[in-house]
């Protein structure tokens, strides 16, 4: 194959290899040690002898191959239609026969024909702006429609991530707010009669230890908030291995499929061993996980505790805390369900003073004690004239001092550094502002 080849290897694992040849194709392989899992290599080519005619305007061709019934291809390209406006056409070259022939009537469609998936004999064309869907039985040339997972209250268009075939099976992602870290893998049924929900992904876990994932400056609700994306769904024989391989700045990471699986770790640093929690106890519907939290001070306990915080049955605006403690073991709910602003950031708590801190750009930050498990609103220094948000550049523990820097004007070399006075106000006394510039 030609072309230079670049390697990239993160976390003692995953490898991709990009190789790019000569003209717009990447090829993608990735590996999990010695077995390769994913690649499109060798892939059969139209010769440049049997191209269609200059005059026929196409809009997009596809390929339809499947090696394990037939070492023939089929080449399907829509084209525009000659005699009748906003109309298609289809053709279909063989590798067998070494011709194109026009196929079927003229059609309209609100699809996007450079998505194209082969699978169970068609292609499949993705409408991402709510009109139908579209599948072309290869073999039997024929054109049907294809249902899709309703589009939510609010959109407009489809917001599709990733649309794809593995092992035989046909995957659709959309994702669309606010929580973008959690969503539904859809798979098809063979017979066409749906979409199934195959997996239900969370990843909330994946910021917290890859904070370059987070774009601090926009709001926690915003679509773009999070960086990543979905390179591809691998599905293994054992469905328990199946997995995601997602782009995030920097690194290629995988993430097992079925979150119901998930498990949380505390690592000891001295020991260098790592302690598995208990499963969260999930609900049904599964409760969306918005943070996982730490709190550990040696100079008062050998014990920890790890906070979760987690959408409430009670209703989709409530919130609910559940602790496990490494003294008492199991998780345990505390409290009752309360109602916090969309945008606090339960995923960056930083703890301090007996309490995990959480941070919002709008609306009121929160604290919760963890042992007296009483929760708070934590006082902000007050927003400059002409600002409705916050802009954080920095929040974290230091010295057993909690210290934030917020920088809204420029010159941008010049801010404060602010403490948090001990103790602080509650809610009652919020307005006191107890925080003071030290730098």
């Amino acid at each position: 194959m030609n072309g230079p080849k670049v390697v990239l290897t993160y976390m003692n694992g995953p490898k991709v290899v990009l190789t790019y040849m000569n003209g717009p194709k990447v090829v993608l392989t990735y590996t999990n040690g010695p077995k390769v899992v994913l690649t499109y290599m060798n892939e059969p080519k139209v010769s440049q002898e049997k191209s269609k005619p200059s005059l026929v305007k196409s809009v997009r061709s596809n390929k339809a191959f499947d090696p394990s019934k037939s070492a023939h291809y089929k080449v399907v390209s829509v084209n525009f239609s000659c005699g009748l406006p906003d109309h298609y056409e289809l053709e279909i070259y063989s590798s067998e026969t070494g011709l194109w022939s026009p196929s079927g009537d003229p059609f309209t469609g609100d699809v996007s024909f450079n998505l194209g998936v082969f699978w169970n004999g068609a292609l499949h064309w993705i409408s991402t702006s709510g009109g139908d869907s579209l599948y072309f039985n290869v073999d039997e040339e024929r054109l049907e429609t294809m249902s899709m997972p309703p589009i939510p209250d609010g959109w407009d268009k489809r917001r599709l991530r990733y649309f794809r075939e593995s092992r035989d099976h046909l995957h659709l992602i959309e994702i669309y707010g606010p929580h973008t870290t959690q969503f539904n893998v859809y798979e098809m049924e063979r017979d066409y009669c749906g979409w199934f929900v195959k997996y239900r992904v969370d990843i909330d876990a994946i910021p917290n230890a890859f904070s370059e994932m987070i774009r601090s400056s926009l709001d926690p609700s915003d679509l773009h908030y999070y960086q990543f994306v979905i390179l591809d769904l691998i599905r293994e024989e054992n469905d328990e291995e199946s997995f995601l391989v997602l782009h995030i700045p920097g690194k290629v990471i995988r993430s097992q499929t079925r979150n119901l699986k998930r498990k949380y770790y505390v690592y000891n640093h001295t020991t260098k061993q790592f302690t598995t929690l208990p499963t969260l106890g999930f609900g049904s519907p599964r409760p969306v996980v918005h943070g996982v939290n730490f709190a550990f001070n040696p100079a008062k306990s050998p014990h920890y505790k790890v906070m979760c915080v987690q959408s409430s049955d009670f209703s989709s605006e409530h919130y609910q805390i559940k602790i496990y403690s490494s003294n008492t073991g199991p998780w345990r709910v505390s409290g009752q369900p309360f109602i916090a602003h969309v945008n606090i950031q339960f995923n960056g708590g930083v703890y301090w003073n007996g309490g995990i801190h959480w941070l919002s750009i709008r609306g009121d930050p929160l604290c919760f004690g963890v042992d007296k498990k009483c929760l708070q609103i934590m006082p902000m220094p007050p927003l400059p004239s002409g600002y409705d948000r916050r802009w954080f550049n920095y929040f974290g523990e230091s010295g057993d001092h909690l210290h934030l820097i917020e920088r809204y004007r420029p010159p941008n070399m010049q801010f404060n550094i602010y403490e948090l006075e001990r103790p602080f106000r509650v809610v009652c006394e919020v307005s006191n502002r107890p925080w003071f510039s030290c730098c």
